[in-house]
């Protein structure tokens, strides 16, 4: 799972929502959990249905998008990040050279009569 872009790639994307997360828990992979006791209590919210995966309604996912922008607003972050621009395309880019060496000919195929 996406952990990191949860909101956009998860929540926003598919309208579901990971609800009854342990508090005591941080919200990150699993594989960054590294006390077994806390594994353990993950493992037993979702084996007991009290995490799971919740489908948003309308209403909801709306709220749930006014909420997000409003805190990334308040930090300064932006969800809608611009990708950058790489530095080699800057300028133009060089001619493609001919596969084809000044020495070297056409060469015309010649259908054989039988």
């Amino acid at each position: 799972m996406n952990y990191p872009n949860y909101a956009k790639a998860i929540v926003l994307s598919y309208s579901i929502i990971l609800d009854g997360w342990p508090t005591n828990i941080p919200f990150t992979s699993p594989w960054n959990i590294h006390m077994i006791s806390k594994i353990q209590e993950l493992r037993d919210a979702l084996n007991v249905g009290t995490c799971a995966w919740k489908r948003l309604m309308r209403t909801e996912l709306k709220k749930y998008k006014e909420d997000l922008e409003r805190c990334r607003s308040d930090s300064g972050t932006s969800w809608k990040r611009k990708k950058a621009q790489r530095e080699d395309t800057k300028s133009e880019r060089p001619m493609k050279s001919s596969r084809k060496s000044n020495n070297d000919q056409d060469i015309t195929w010649v259908a054989k009569e039988s």
